[in-house]
């Protein structure tokens, strides 16, 4: 029954993709163009490489096709390898698809591991698979998708080698959860907060007792690091520096980062509108509070206990699980708030889009817990 509950979420989330993808495909953008670019050049003459060079570090190399560092590499390279009937485009709104309808299946299985009831684990998935951004970029030619998948996974991954009784196994998992981590700073840059979330998480699970496998875990964690570390070093040695050339000082008012940032999230959640009247923003705004006053109350009356953080690393408990994917949040949140202060990132919705599922994952455990134990 659990496997057929992952199909048939992942079904309708590659149904409700194809639609969209049928109907109302996400126009190209100017980094579609760029993407598809490299792929085409990958597939014809294996160079990660552009000709249409727009940004100065690829400007920097006097030359076309030019060395692309601006971007990671790692989208357009699985576009080319996945461009079987040869139309680079298809491949790639294809991709956002398959990405999409993955990430439903493995946010599926994470509230089964967690033990999230039926009623909420359909309530939770309904709200990711009718998503509005996260429908848009399901047909886009954009690394959100695939980004969304690796990062998802890796957090799904160390969720389920937790739960094998085989010592061999879960570091088996835990290897190729992290490995997932790694490529998704191949696809963007952004990857990188999350890789330094699960090393973070890695050394404060390291004195409690109640971890399992403590040193192998955080070893495993160069695993990531290493595969960070390769693309800084090509960035290095074809840029000049790690970041990939990308050494443009900013200073964004943090009055400004702070609005986009509320506005991201306000997007992400319901939709790509125009705030008008502000009713949807104010119900949603009394809704966090319902939830945590009841939490406050519970906790006051004992209905609640108080979180024992000597068992926060054992993830085989929902409650170690919601906060490492809280960790994750908070530092990739942190992240791109510090890139949005200071770089020239375009600050928005699909920044964040990738951690949708983060959100819906605790917040599922969250309400799991309240009605568990409200009567």
């Amino acid at each position: 029954m659990r496997l057929l509950e992952v199909l048939v979420w992942t079904l309708l989330a590659f149904l409700g993709a194809g639609a969209m993808r049928a109907f109302r495909p996400a126009p190209l953008s100017n980094d579609s163009y760029q993407y598809l670019n490299v792929a085409e050049h990958f597939r014809h003459d294996h160079q990660l490489a552009t000709s249409l060079v727009h940004f100065d570090s690829e400007r920097y190399h006097g030359r076309i096709p030019a060395p692309l560092t601006t971007f990671p590499p790692g989208y357009p390279v699985v576009v080319a390898i996945t461009s079987l009937s040869g139309d680079l485009e298809d491949a790639a709104r294809s991709l956002s698809c398959v990405c999409y309808a993955g990430t439903a299946a493995l946010l599926a299985w994470a509230l089964i591991l967690t033990g999230v009831a039926p009623f909420l684990r359909s309530f939770t998935l309904l709200v990711f698979v009718t998503n509005a951004v996260a429908l848009q970029f399901a047909t886009a030619v954009m690394t959100e998708s695939l980004y969304m998948l690796l990062s998802t996974g890796a957090l799904v991954g160390l969720i389920w080698a937790e739960q094998s009784a085989s010592h061999k196994r879960v570091i088996a998992w835990v290897v190729i959860a992290l490995s997932a981590a790694g490529l998704a700073y191949w696809v963007r840059y952004a990857g990188l907060f999350l890789i330094a979330a699960l090393v973070g998480y890695a050394f404060f699970r390291l004195p409690l007792p109640g971890s399992r496998f403590r040193t192998e875990f955080l070893l495993s964690t160069l695993v990531p690091v290493m595969f960070a570390g390769s693309l800084m070093l090509r960035n290095l040695v074809t840029a000049g520096n790690w970041k990939g050339g990308n050494e443009m000082l900013v200073q964004h008012p943090v009055k400004g980062v702070l609005a986009g940032y509320a506005r991201a999230q306000l997007h992400l959640i319901l939709g790509q509108h125009a705030e008008s009247d502000g009713v949807l923003e104010g119900l949603l705004l009394l809704g966090g509070l319902a939830v945590t006053a009841l939490l406050i109350i519970g906790v006051r009356k004992g209905r609640l206990p108080i979180i024992d953080w000597r068992w926060m690393g054992d993830l085989r408990r929902p409650g170690a699980v919601a906060l490492m994917v809280g960790l994750c949040v908070l530092v990739y949140s942190a992240g791109i708030f510090y890139a949005g202060l200071r770089t020239v990132i375009s600050f928005g919705t699909r920044m964040f889009l990738p951690m949708l599922p983060l959100y819906l994952l605790p917040l599922g455990i969250g309400v799991n817990w309240l009605t568990s134990r409200w009567p």
